[in-house]
C-alpha cells in the first residue's frame, strides 16, 4: 500500500511551533519531509500515516529552542600577495640589523676596557717586579750597613775586656781601683793574652772571686756568634780549628783547606768538605734561638757606669 503525501496547512499548525521543532518531531517519527523556505511564506510537505493527519509536532530536545538556521560559514581570508610578504621581511631584518649593530657596539666596548685593563695590568705588574727588586736591593743594603755598624763596634770596642764574676762586695766606688790591681795592659797583645788564657781556663781565681773574662762585642755579633753554636761545638768535638773573623765571618781550618761560613744555613755545605757528617746538626728551636744580647754593666780605669747586675755583676776594664 502506497504512502500519501499530504499538504499541511500553516493553520493546522500548533500555535508557537518552529521549524526546528517540526524536523525534530519529523525525525522522530521517521517520516521523510522536505521544507522550502521562499521570502517570508513557508509551504511543508510531510509524508505520515492517515492516522497522524491534524496531530501537533513535538520539538527535538537534542537541538537547542532558539537555533532557526545553521550559522553562516567564516569568512575566507584574504590571500597575501608576494609584496606583502617582502616587506615585512625587510621590516623584521632591518629590526635585527640593528640589535645586532647595538650588540657589536657593546663588545667592540667592552673589547677595549678589557683591553685597557690588561695593559694597565701589565705596567702594574713590571712596577710590582721593579719594586720588588728595589725592595730586595735594600734589604740587601740594609744588611751590609748592618754588618758595617756591627764591624765599627766591635772595633771600638777592641781594647775593652768584660770581666764576669765580681761579688757584691766590690762596691760601685772601689771597682775602678779593683780593675787597675786586677789587670795592667801594656799593649793590645796583653788583652789578646788574657783572652786566650781564658779559653783555656773557665775561671781566673782573684782575692777569692772565680773571675771569667770575654771579649767585648756587640749585641749582633753575639747574636751571629750564638747561631752558631751547634757548629762551633761540633768542631770543638772534631778538633776542627776555627777562628773568629771581621765582618761576621768564621773561619774553619783543616789541613790545608780552609773554609770562611756567614751563615748557620753554609754549614752543611762546609761540613761535607771537611769529611763530617752533614746531619748533625739541628734546627734551632724556639729557645735555642738568638736572644737579644744582654746589657752588661761596664766599667773602665778612666769611667765607670753605675749600674751592676746582682747575680753575675760584669765590668769592662780598658786596655
Amino acid at each position: 500500500m502506497g504512502r500519501k503525501t499530504k499538504k499541511l496547512k500553516p493553520e493546522k499548525l500548533h500555535p508557537g511551533t518552529h521549524i526546528g521543532e517540526l524536523w525534530g518531531k519529523a525525525q522522530e517519527a521517521s517520516i521523510p519531509t522536505m521544507a522550502s523556505l521562499h521570502g517570508g511564506c513557508s509551504d511543508f510537505y510531510s509524508e505520515s500515516s492517515d492516522d497522524a493527519e491534524g496531530e501537533p509536532l513535538q520539538a527535538n530536545p537534542k537541538l537547542p529552542l532558539n537555533q532557526t538556521q545553521p550559522p553562516p560559514p567564516a569568512a575566507t581570508p584574504t590571500p597575501v600577495s608576494m609584496e606583502a610578504i617582502r616587506e615585512l621581511m625587510a621590516d623584521h631584518h632591518k629590526k635585527i640589523s640593528a640589535d645586532v649593530a647595538s650588540i657589536r657596539d657593546t663588545l667592540q666596548g667592552l673589547n677595549g676596557r678589557l683591553g685597557a685593563v690588561e695593559h694597565t695590568t701589565q705596567v702594574q705588574d713590571t712596577h710590582i717586579k721593579e719594586l720588588q727588586q728595589e725592595i730586595l736591593a735594600l734589604r740587601n743594603l740594609s744588611k751590609q750597613n748592618d754588618l758595617r755598624f756591627a764591624e765599627l763596634e766591635d772595633k771600638r770596642r777592641l781594647k775593652h775586656l768584660k770581666i764576669r764574676g765580681i761579688t757584691d762586695t766590690v762596691t760601685d766606688s772601689e771597682l775602678p781601683h779593683f780593675v787597675r790591681r786586677l789587670l795592667t795592659f801594656q799593649a793590645q797583645r796583653d788583652r789578646s793574652a788574657v783572652l786566650a788564657v781564658a779559653r783555656l781556663q773557665q775561671t781566673y781565681p782573684f782575692e777569692g772571686m772565680n773571675l771569667m773574662f770575654y771579649a767585648d762585642l756587640s749585641g749582633a755579633t753575639l747574636a751571629w756568634r750564638r747561631s752558631l753554636q751547634q757548629l762551633t761545638s761540633l768542631l770543638r768535638e772534631k778538633h776542627v780549628i776555627y777562628r773568629w773573623g771581621p765582618a761576621h765571618t768564621l773561619t774553619v781550618t783543616k789541613g790545608e783547606d780552609t773554609h770562611k761560613i756567614h751563615c748557620i744555613q753554609e754549614a752543611p755545605m762546609i761540613l761535607g768538605l771537611l769529611g763530617l757528617p752533614q746531619n748533625a746538626l739541628t734546627q734551632p728551636t724556639p729557645k735555642d734561638r738568638p736572644r737579644n744580647p744582654p746589657s752588661w754593666e761596664t766599667a773602665s780605669a778612666a769611667e765607670f757606669v753605675p749600674r751592676r747586675q746582682k747575680e753575675s755583676p760584669t765590668v769592662t776594664a780598658t786596655t
